[in-house]
């Protein structure tokens, strides 16, 4: 027997001391059954090719790899066989590094939170991972190359799939398609499908891979929350139609007392043995005011919630607040002390007339009850204007001397039904707002206690 041997520091024997050694003096017995079978073999055919065997040397585990050839012999001599082997420990060492990244890639592939298959041309299901079986209730003898895709879902759905399959082809993906997939059993859950092309080196197209994520209860809250949003606002409309209605109660109730009171009134003069008639028409005309008033009311009430748009005109700030004042002082029979302080030029303002007016009157009667309550002597009210041009608006301010407001109030002033009165459903701050916020301004108290109310308004300038 002759020997080579690359490394012959790895050998088991010394090269020297294997001379007419048999196999079974030098091999472990796993490797000379596999050496003796691979003799057997090549006495037989002539040639043996690609057997392995282990080794355990002092360095650790070896792999070689060897082929047996039978040498041609004289008649009569014994067989000889040449044997060529090479070590493959590092290749073995890379082959199951391989198999168990190959194997970590699959269990990923297979146990991924999203689903993942292969669809062919015609989509044939080719390959799918075991978390969309699951999804789907079959096995994947069932499915694979059985089943094609676009059979798994609703009608609806198949529409959809036939729509985005030619941007498929074209684009080479597509992103976040939403479908309605069938189980086995009937139940149906939704899906978001995203797909990528697979082209052949001639640039022909081969198969898609898609990834499928469950999103049933994503799809499921939210639907609820349309639901419930539905629901709020169906509740709005509710809340609003009650505002509405304490709203008209608000704004009629004070008018129909002054109609009732000043018509007592007229009727008691008339039935006096002596009729004060001057006194009588007086109180008619009263009446008469505080009935167009409560006419003005309804249709501001419904101008304001009327669903149309709303005109606007240019008109002068100015005019319209003095005149305003000189209402609030006949109305409310008060002495009372305006002031108008105008800061600089003041143009023409664009709003609705009506709007204006309505928010006027109520900021004024807030003021003139307030002071007319607690008693002030001499109730005065100051009004500033000043027209604001980089920010072409016009900012009116409203102060009253009276009592002001808590701190603890301040903040709740233009809240629906908020209300610091007595008597009131507290709606006119809140409409008033709205009402400058509907023709492009703002409306807003300065929130400090006490040392009277002052309010702030502004509205665009007229271009």
């Amino acid at each position: 027997m002759s020997i080579h041997a690359s490394r012959p520091e790895l050998l088991v024997v010394p090269a020297e001391e294997m001379i007419g050694k048999t196999v079974h003096d030098i091999l472990p017995p796993d490797a000379t059954d596999v050496v003796m079978l691979a003799l057997r073999e090549a006495n037989e055919t002539g040639r043996s090719y690609g057997r392995q065997i282990k080794l355990q040397v002092p360095q650790g585990t070896l792999w070689f790899e060897f082929s047996i050839a039978r040498k041609s012999v004289l008649a009569g001599e014994q067989p000889c066989f040449v044997v060529l082997s090479h070590d493959i420990t590092e290749r073995k060492k890379t082959t199951e590094w391989l198999r168990k990244s190959l194997e970590e890639i699959e269990d990923l592939y297979n146990h991924a939170a999203c689903g993942y298959h292969s669809l062919d041309k015609d989509g044939t299901i080719r390959r799918i991972n075991d978390t969309e079986l699951a999804w789907l209730g079959y096995t994947r003898d069932e499915v694979i190359g059985k089943m094609k895709w676009p059979d798994l879902l609703t009608s609806a759905s198949q529409k959809i799939f036939k729509k985005d399959y030619p941007r498929l082809m074209k684009q080479g993906h597509i992103n976040n398609i939403e479908v309605e997939i069938i189980r086995r059993d009937g139940t149906i859950f939704n899906g978001l499908i995203n797909a990528s092309a697979i082209y052949d080196t001639s640039g022909d197209y081969v198969m898609n891979r898609a990834t499928v994520f469950d999103i049933t209860e994503r799809t499921r809250l939210e639907r609820e929350t349309i639901e419930l949003r539905d629901e709020m606002a169906e509740l709005q409309k509710l809340h609003v139609a009650a505002q509405t209605a304490a709203a008209f109660a608000h704004e009629l109730n004070q008018p129909l007392l002054a109609i009732a009171s000043y018509s007592k009134a007229a009727l008691m003069l008339l039935q006096a043995g002596k009729p004060d008639l001057d006194k009588a028409r007086l109180a008619i005309e009263g009446s008469e005011r505080q009935a167009h008033r409560a006419g003005q009311a309804i249709r501001e009430m419904l101008e304001f919630l009327s669903l149309k748009e709303f005109s606007t005109e240019a008109f002068d700030l100015t005019k319209e607040t003095i005149a305003a004042v000189n209402v609030a002082k006949l109305e409310y029979e008060l002495k009372l002390h305006p002031v108008f302080r105008i800061i600089n030029e003041i143009p023409l303002i664009q709003a609705n007339r009506t709007h204006l007016q309505r928010v006027l009157h109520n900021l004024l009667h807030n003021c003139t009850e307030a002071m007319r309550e607690a008693g002030v002597l001499t109730p005065s009210i100051i009004v500033t204007m000043r027209s604001i041009k980089d920010e072409n608006v016009v900012q009116m301010t409203i102060q009253d001397n009276g009592p002001g407001f808590k701190k603890e109030n301040i903040q709740h002033l233009f809240e629906p039904f908020f209300t610091t009165k007595t008597r009131g459903i507290g709606l006119g701050l809140a409409i008033s707002r709205s009402l400058i916020e509907a023709n492009g301004g703002q409306l807003w108290v300065d929130l400090q206690e006490g040392s009277g109310a002052i309010f702030h308004l502004t509205l665009p300038i007229a271009t």
